[in-house]
């Protein structure tokens, strides 16, 4: 079963994925010596990125088979061992994400430590971070725990500005009845976040089925929420003006474009609404069913921030149903696009995922090695991954 989602992810400049010499990468896990980043590529690099994943009949054996001026134009050698998180790092990438992960990273490269709060700030982590570092205490690198008074600062903000679009999401939640679901940042910051400013996002997400969006609509419009802009496939947006700024809603009858690269994916929103559960004055998707929506969202979003991953680590840590997980990735035509997230944030994060949940999603070797070479050095810090909907 095809999974639809791929044609949206990130691709490389070069299609020789495979031959990539991880010896001569110039990245020493165990220093942050930087290496050269790795190309973003185009959007007909994604196109075919994307097609080769389907379509290219590559062998399964541990091979490499590259081009040459021979008659017969080809020859084998064995692959080498590939170390992903090394490949998929960068400098401050390296710093972040051992950090997260509880280890006492040191860095001896030339960085810069207003560069790596910006890489914190830009990727939703600073409330994440600043939370690592106290936890790691007298063995966190001094420069880390020099930076805490700027992380504590911003993740103050984001708090600040998290709260009141939560106390907007309950008040709409309060006259909906059941009718709607919140999802993404806003179910996530509420269910599997210790605080709701962890977990920063921008607009509330509500999803709801189609039959339903005329009565949802109706509440929006009395709570003194007004559409803003045109509605695509998807969504419309709705915003109101309220005292600590514009709160906006993006009102939901699918979670995918159906006219877009993701229009092969079934997102069976009844079953959702129906296995909801309430999470305080929200209503939220199970958490098998987010985990899935997390997954359409990892790869329309162009994995564009790194929290995304901890949402997948958070996930996992709640302790899902993973033969349910599985049989819905399938159905909804997610499962690679679920394995994406889960198999980067077990990797880069120590993900409590069980391996046999990611073998039972995991596509084939190829096509692994492949994806995660799409999202190497600093393409997986790059912000807004060509985010354009037209591809």
């Amino acid at each position: 079963m095809v999974d639809a989602n791929l044609a949206s992810l990130p691709g490389s400049s070069s299609l020789s994925v495979q031959n990539r010499n991880v010896n001569a990468s110039g990245f020493s896990f165990g220093s942050c010596a930087p290496r050269r980043p790795a190309s973003r590529g185009t959007i007909n690099a994604i196109r075919i990125m994307a097609t080769l994943v389907w379509t290219i009949p590559l062998p399964s054996s541990t091979v490499v088979r590259r081009r040459t001026g021979h008659e017969n134009g080809l020859f084998q050698h064995p692959i080498q061992r590939v170390d992903w998180i090394a490949l998929s790092t960068d400098l401050y990438g390296h710093l972040i994400l051992g950090t997260l992960r509880g280890e006492a990273v040191r860095c001896r490269g030339d960085w810069t430590p207003r560069r790596l709060l910006w890489r914190v700030y830009e990727h939703g982590l600073a409330g994440l971070l600043a939370e690592a570092i106290v936890r790691l205490g007298p063995r966190a690198d001094p420069v880390l725990i020099a930076l805490l008074p700027d992380l504590h600062a911003n993740a103050a903000a984001q708090e600040a500005v998290v709260r009141p679009k939560l106390q907007a999401a309950a008040e709409i939640s309060a006259a909906l009845d059941g009718a709607a679901v919140w999802v993404k940042g806003a179910a996530l910051s509420s269910t599997v976040y210790e605080q709701p400013g962890l977990r920063t996002f921008g607009d509330l997400d509500l999803l709801t089925a189609p039959a339903s969006v005329p009565a949802v609509v109706g509440v929006l419009e009395r709570l003194g929420f007004a559409r803003e802009g045109p509605a695509d496939s998807m969504a419309a947006s709705y915003e109101r003006s309220d005292p600590v700024g514009v709160v906006a809603v993006d009102l939901h009858w699918d979670f995918v474009e159906k006219d877009g690269p993701q229009g092969a994916v079934e997102i069976p929103i009844d079953d959702i609404l129906a296995r909801s559960r309430p999470a305080g004055a929200l209503r939220v998707p199970s958490t098998e069913d987010s985990l899935l929506l997390g997954a359409a969202n990892l790869v329309r979003s162009r994995v564009d921030r790194m929290v995304l991953l901890v949402d997948f680590a958070r996930l996992a840590a709640a302790g899902p149903d993973w033969s349910a997980v599985r049989e819905r990735a399938v159905a909804w035509r997610l499962r690679t696009s679920l394995w994406l997230g889960l198999a980067l944030a077990k990797e880069h994060l120590g993900a409590a995922v069980p391996d046999e949940a990611l073998e039972g999603l995991s596509p084939a070797r190829w096509k692994t090695d492949l994806l995660r070479g799409m999202l190497g050095g600093s393409t997986l810090w790059a912000r807004r991954k060509i985010r354009a909907r037209a591809i």
